[in-house]
């Protein structure tokens, strides 16, 4: 039994096979793989793929071991992408903030025999075909079935970047000029089908306007009606939405009730330190991100907002700029 530290945290092929869905091998696998340094893995002996029991106060589980890139692991410290096995491994205190501890985990990792042993099984990914949400398409070779949208929004990640160039081939997105790896994988992933009903009713297809107003019914007759969501959803719906809480009493919540709680229960405590991506891009010398690592999570971050571009007092751009990441990689 070996002590370690893990770290669970995202990475950008979790994010592309996201998009797939949550049941294809792909994201099953970066999910279900522990990240660690070679020098741990030389001092307890593990081979690569090897796979090992990882335990917690509150679980155990079962996953294959790989090598980290070079330098992107310290040594005593192992890490794989949130899903169902970290899961297993975090407690359920929350100590006040709405969400438990998922990072700095004291976990102790037991080698297992080379053949995996019986209780291996569980954790393997799924060996059926891997499954997308891209529909094949067919090319009909007429002119009338390409279209070009610009200034399209990506709303995959919070930096929310706005100069997409879609290109759109019988109703499927074929390419996302601008977008980061993420972001193409998002697009790629999201297609009009026409047999697809626009709204239903207890499963049965009906016109928007039938479900708009079978929807005013239920808000309208609602004793504690409820908003929640709208993190991937615009300004101008979102204003919609607001308006149609005020006026039926309704509350309004938000994910950050179930990711980013602990977030806003500081800002309402302590205030915050805030400001623009603009306000960055222009004015900012000194760039720290701590506890993050938005090559992963953000990629544009870097070359769009916040360390490459050059702005009104960071005339040079990357040269204006120093630029400090505390993170586990």
């Amino acid at each position: 039994m070996h002590p370690f530290v893990l770290i669970p945290g995202r990475t950008s092929k979790q994010g592309t096979t996201l998009n797939e869905g949550k049941a294809t091998d792909g994201y099953v696998q970066e999910t279900s793989t522990l990240l660690m340094s070679p020098e741990d893995m030389t001092r307890i002996g593990l081979t690569e793929g090897q796979r090992v029991r990882v335990t917690s106060p509150q679980g155990s589980i079962e996953l294959p071991c790989k090598t980290g890139r070079k330098q992107e692991l310290p040594a005593g410290v192992i890490f794989m992408a949130y899903g169902p096995a970290s899961s297993q491994l975090m407690g359920g205190d929350t100590h006040g903030t709405g969400m438990p501890d998922s990072k700095g985990l004291d976990v102790t990792v037991e080698v297992l025999p080379v053949d995996g042993g019986a209780d291996a099984t569980p954790d393997e990914p799924s060996s059926s075909p891997p499954t997308s949400g891209v529909k094949k398409r067919t090319q009909t070779g007429t002119a009338t079935d390409v279209k070009v949208v610009e200034n399209a929004t990506c709303t995959f990640c919070g930096c929310v970047c706005d100069d997409m160039v879609l290109t759109v081939e019988d109703n499927h997105i074929t390419k996302a000029k601008n977008a980061c790896v993420l972001g193409k994988a998002w697009f790629a992933n999201h297609h009009i089908d026409q047999q697809q009903a626009a709204a239903t009713i207890d499963g049965k297809p009906v016109s928007l306007e039938v479900a708009a107003q079978h929807a005013a019914e239920i808000l309208g007759g609602a004793r504690y009606p409820i908003v929640y969501g709208l993190s991937d959803t615009t300004c101008e719906a979102q204003r919609v939405a607001l308006a149609i809480a005020d006026r039926v009493g309704a509350c309004v919540d938000t994910t950050t009730s179930v990711c980013h709680g602990p977030s806003g229960m500081a800002f309402q405590g302590v205030g915050e330190s805030t400001c623009s991506l603009g306000e960055v891009k222009n004015r900012a010398d000194l760039v720290i991100f701590w506890g993050s690592n938005p090559a992963e999570s953000h990629p544009r971050h870097f070359t769009k907002y916040s360390l490459m571009p050059k702005g009104r007092f960071v005339p040079r751009g990357r040269k204006d700029r120093t630029v400090v990441l505390v993170d586990v990689r």
